[in-house]
């Protein structure tokens, strides 16, 4: 019998799976929440040294205040997130939130401004008629600054502005800073979305999709010249 790579394992009727060991590429190690390695030495990339504090929330803390890091798929840093879902290279008083610690990865909150705490970012889908997010639609969520909140795990509200939106949304994995967020439909069905970068006209801002192939087409298709790239955003606590 021939000997196995030691990067697969057989099961007793013969097949073949995937190995067990850690990932061995950022894309990878990035889409399971594992320090970025570089291609000789596995330690961090300089530039994640520079602009990027990865490790767990602090557990004693009741309410995090951090801002937030944006990554590209190659892992390169894209920037930090703004309230209104912009993206800026600099770090400012619209760059900072506070969040309730949460005690499991599951547990929603919002994410409040910091220096301002009457307002908090929220998702819409910016339309006053049915807010559907998901599949077979390429309609996304932008980021909203409201005073009004939204309890977790309800459809979107629209009766105190002209648009449809929710703010207990985001969720973060605790050892890693990895931001999340769940869209809840009108039919009250549960949408995990993804982060996207889109830029046009030279201004980046960060958009959440539900399928990200029919958002492409049609931001293609009503803003010609625009970019998408996916991304991650990323915890760095104070």
């Amino acid at each position: 019998m021939a000997a196995l790579s030691p990067t697969t394992t057989t099961s007793p009727a013969g097949s073949r799976f995937f190995s067990q060991t850690a990932p061995q590429t950022n894309a990878d190690r990035m889409r399971r929440g594992l320090l970025l390695l570089n291609h000789v030495g596995y330690s961090l990339l300089p530039h994640v040294r520079d602009n990027f504090r990865r490790g767990a929330l602090p557990f004693s803390v009741p309410v995090i205040t951090a801002t937030f890091s944006i990554y590209k798929k190659d892992t390169s840093f894209a920037g930090y997130f703004n309230w209104d879902g912009t993206v800026t290279s600099t770090l400012g008083s619209d760059s900072s939130f506070k969040f309730t610690n949460p005690a499991t990865a599951a547990q929603k909150f919002e994410l409040i401004s910091a220096s301002n705490p009457s307002l908090r970012t929220g998702l819409t889908t910016g339309v006053d008629g049915p807010a559907f997010v998901g599949e077979g639609s390429y309609n996304h969520l932008t980021p909203i600054i409201t005073s009004y909140s939204t309890p977790a795990g309800t459809p979107p509200k629209a009766d105190v502005e002209p648009t449809r939106f929710e703010t207990t949304v985001f969720s973060i994995n605790s050892n890693t800073g990895v931001l999340s967020a769940k869209w809840i439909n009108e039919s009250w069905s549960a949408v995990g979305v993804s982060w996207v970068m889109k830029t046009y006209l030279g201004v980046s801002s960060i958009v959440a999709v539900g399928v990200l192939n029919a958002y492409k087409y049609w931001l293609e298709a009503n803003f010609p010249g625009s970019t998408v790239v996916e991304v991650t955003l990323i915890a760095n606590p104070e």
